[in-house]
């Protein structure tokens, strides 16, 4: 599975981790708000239960407690609702509010309440039973009315809840005793609005804070991530030809600095061990070269003196052929050592490649009649190029002896050299089967061989396309396998650039 930039999922983390702390504080805040403004609602219901005693103490005047609640809650700034319900122990409605809601039934508020171990205990009196306890008025009655310096208490844990009806909000408390519970409804319709609107606006803000914080996370990981891009901008720079460039120290930041340091070591390590495999391989090509020709003065010596068509002839003939076999790959060996080093090309000048190509089909031509190959040849006149001639034959000779090695019995190979947008083209193909997917650039590598060509057991080094390419790459060009075209050719696609002469 691709991945996405580092960058992008530096922004998007950030944003998702921003998000979830906002969405919980923001939830965790509304949360406080919603139980401060409930709790102010419950303040006011028990406030409203005790502000006015006298109401229950001269006979139960019900509605001078309705008269009391209307004055509070029409002054400026109150909340505007309420209904009222006052039960008895005993579950029996004594006063119910004229505009109750509809949608509520008094007996779920006439149930009794627990009792407040916290409560403090009733004075006693000689006379008078009333809302709060014996003898607390004045007279038959017991009213103690304003003025009486009686405080209402209420003796029983109070009831909160918030309900619904008639399509407003209620906040309903329920406040008693041990004569009488008293319920009192108010309008929370303001407070529910004001925490709706609350949640509206974090709603609102939260893709507005979202998005600034994933552009904030997109601009910090772009800053923090540019060390790392002068270093990949650096590395991609460090080719088997430029081993010597290293990072530079970026930044002052100890993980930046340790990484840097890390990687140059590493490239130190590279550059050391690269050179002395190059130059083992250039050495040991170049040791090889005297005990070779030695060897192979030695053996035509010795064809020359053994007995013509004699066992020991032709044994020594086919040593002479592996010699000349193994003297070439010491040869390409040297000069891949050389390419890897980057002293292929020492010298340029100016090559005329047609009469080149010419010269090396003609030469080619004579040992694909033998194998009854069809030679094929559209050579462009006048075409120059400006590089090391004998490299070029080398590279254009191993194309060329390729085409003839690899193809199919009574086939054929063509040439063809042209000019394409200013380059030199030259195309080189044979008829032989189609090279697998994965082989078509494993094909270029050193002492790698298709798999027609080992089933086949024909000669070769595995060293001709990757020494082909070395030389061409070396003159500012390329060489690719083309595509397949279905025609049953394999075509190489050689590109170099046109000589200025």
């Amino acid at each position: 599975m691709k991945h996405s930039p580092l960058r992008l999922r530096i922004a998007l983390l950030s944003t998702l981790l921003s998000g979830a702390v906002m969405v919980l504080f923001g939830t965790g805040a509304w949360w406080v708000v919603a139980q401060q403004k409930t709790a102010a609602l419950d303040a006011r219901i028990r406030a409203l239960g005790t502000r006015m005693p006298g109401w229950m103490l001269r006979d139960r005047e019900f509605l001078s407690l309705e008269q009391h609640i209307d004055f509070v809650l029409d002054s400026p700034g109150q909340e505007a609702g309420y209904f009222l319900l006052v039960s008895s122990t005993g579950g029996e409605v004594l006063h119910r509010s004229a505009d109750w809601p509809r949608g509520l039934a008094p007996a779920d508020f006439t149930s009794a309440l627990a009792d407040d171990p916290q409560a403090p205990a009733e004075p006693e009196a000689p006379t008078g039973r009333g809302w709060g306890g014996k003898g607390r008025g004045r007279g038959p009655g017991g009213g103690g009315g304003p003025g009486s310096g009686q405080a209402l208490r209420f003796t029983k844990l109070p009831d909160f809840s918030s309900v619904i009806a008639d399509g407003r909000n209620w906040r309903v408390g329920r406040l008693g005793n041990d004569d009488m519970t008293l319920v009192i409804g108010l309008g929370a319709d303001a407070t529910a609005a004001e925490l709706r609107q609350l949640r509206q606006a974090g709603f609102i803000a939260l893709p507005a804070a979202l998005l600034l914080i994933g552009l904030g996370g997109w601009l910090v990981a772009g800053r923090a991530l540019q060390p790392l891009q002068r270093i990949t901008e650096t590395a991609a720079s460090v080719t088997s030809r430029g081993l010597d460039q290293r990072l530079p120290a970026i930044g002052g930041d100890p993980e930046i600095i340790l990484m840097v340091d890390m990687l140059n070591g590493m490239m130190d390590r590279l550059e050391a061990g690269f050179h002395q495999a190059t130059r083992f391989s250039a050495d040991a090509s170049h040791e090889l070269k005297t005990p070779l020709a030695i060897m192979r003065g030695e053996i035509e010596q010795a064809i020359a003196t053994a007995t013509p068509g004699s066992p020991e002839q032709c044994t020594l003939n086919s040593l002479l052929e592996e010699n000349h076999r193994l003297g070439g790959i010491v040869r390409s060996l040297l000069l891949l050592s050389r390419a890897d080093a980057g002293r292929l090309v020492t010298t340029r000048e100016p090559v005329d490649l047609t009469n080149l190509l010419e010269e090396l089909v003609e030469d080619v031509a004579v040992s694909a009649e033998t194998s009854d190959i069809t030679v094929e040849s559209v050579i462009a006149p006048g075409i120059r190029v400006s590089g090391d001639g004998p490299l070029l034959r080398t590279a254009i000779l191993n194309l060329l002896g390729n085409a003839v090695k690899h193809n199919a019995p009574n086939g054929k190979f063509a040439v063809k050299l042209t000019y394409d947008d200013g380059n030199v083209l030259l195309e080189i193909a044979n008829t032989a089967p189609a090279i697998p997917p994965d082989e078509r650039e494993a094909i270029f590598e050193r002492f790698a061989r298709g798999c027609h060509a080992r089933d086949a057991a024909r000669e070769g080094t595995g060293l001709g396309l990757s020494l082909a390419r070395e030389i061409i790459a070396a003159h500012g060009g390329t060489l690719v396998l083309a595509e397949d075209s279905g025609d049953g050719m394999v075509r190489f696609v050689a590109m170099l650039p046109r000589s200025a002469d």
